[in-house]
């Protein structure tokens, strides 16, 4: 949201710039002119904006990729029905995936039930049944997630002291 506004001053700043100075105008006696300094101010801004805009469309790329990605790894039925707090293949399936891929199912997990209780909220919600189950599942998450990055802390450690 950031980079956003600031693209948006960014372009208002050059607009600004190309329509108080434009080209074609003579400088006072005794004067440099200032049109030429300033268009080529107007010209830097402009890569600026060229190059903010294709950063943030290539973040919304790597955005969807990763979204794609946690579809895959994530079979929807973790999602909709909850099961990961209760049944235990489904924690074994966790546990078999990879560090990246435990990761971005933790993260989509907690989108679910963070962000994701906000649309459910229209329909019938049950604050009782639902804001437990969500609680639990985030306290879960942080606790998965807490156990991973040990674990990894854990791998390098041994990592440095193995070629020591």
């Amino acid at each position: 949201m950031e980079k956003t506004t600031n693209i948006a001053e960014q372009a208002a700043a050059a607009q600004k710039i190309i329509s108080e100075n434009k080209p074609g105008r003579k400088a006072a006696k005794g004067k440099p002119a200032k049109a030429i300094d300033q268009s080529s101010q107007a010209d830097e801004v402009k890569q600026q904006i060229e190059s903010l805009v294709k950063e943030r469309d290539e973040l919304k790329a790597e955005n969807e990729l990763l979204r794609k990605r946690i579809a895959e790894i994530s079979p929807h039925k973790h999602f909709e029905d909850g099961l990961l707090m209760t049944n235990k293949n489904n924690r074994e399936w966790l546990d078999s995936l990879n560090e990246e891929d435990t990761l971005l199912h933790l993260i989509g997990l907690i989108y679910h039930y963070d962000v994701g209780t906000i649309r459910d909220e229209e329909e019938n919600f049950d604050e009782s049944h639902w804001g437990k189950q969500r609680d639990d599942m985030l306290t879960f998450c942080e606790e998965r997630l807490g156990k991973l990055l040990r674990w990894k802390k854990l791998k390098e450690w041994y990592g440095r002291r193995k070629t020591s």
